[in-house]
Order: structure tokens, then sequence, then C-alpha cells
């Protein structure tokens, strides 16, 4: 990520992320937040969330019961709103396990 400081301009890589600006990390960001208001779930859920989990065609999250409160599997309804997130996150990180993967992932 190319970005400004101290008048010097620097790059930040995030290891095998893609190159991004500053403005579409916070785009980014802001689509995470938004995602958290759509589908309502904990912050350990959608962090953990899977790409084999998500259903697109028939709009479905499936959490694994291993992840919930009460150790049930649940199905969750995503909104066309949320899918289109979705979809635009895996052009991102598409290639690993996780939707949102950490440096440690």
């Amino acid at each position: 990520m190319q970005y400004t400081f101290l008048n010097k301009q620097k790059t930040l890589s995030f290891g095998k992320y893609a190159i991004i600006s500053l403005s579409e990390a916070r785009q980014k960001r802001d689509e995470g937040k938004k995602l958290m208001a759509y589908l309502h779930t904990r912050p350990g859920g959608w962090r953990l969330a899977e790409w084999s989990e998500l259903n697109f065609g028939a709009a479905i999250w499936m959490i694994p019961g291993s992840r919930m409160k009460m150790r049930r599997e649940h199905r969750k309804p995503l909104p066309r709103q949320a899918v289109e997130l979705f979809r635009a996150q895996k052009e991102l990180t598409g290639d690993g396990r996780y939707v949102f993967p950490s440096i440690k992932s």
C-alpha cells in the first residue's frame, strides 16, 4: 500500500494481499462495517468466515456449530447487499481459505 508519511512516499505490505491505496483500504474497512450491520453476527463469526461456508446462489451463509454459541450449525440468509460485498471481497482474498485473512492466517 502506498502512503505518505512526513512528506515521504512509503509502501506498506500486508503479505499476500493485493496492493491497494489508502482510500481503497478505507473503503474495504467501511464495507466490513456494512457487513456487520447487514448480518448481525458476532465479530468472531464474520472474522473467521471461510469461503466454503458461503453459497452465493442460495444467498446463505452456513456457519458451523463449532463457531456458534449453542454449538449448532446456523444458516444465515444473506441480503443482496451482503452478497455484493462478499463478491467484491472475493476478488481480493478468494484464493485463500478465509474471507478476511490476517497476516497470521
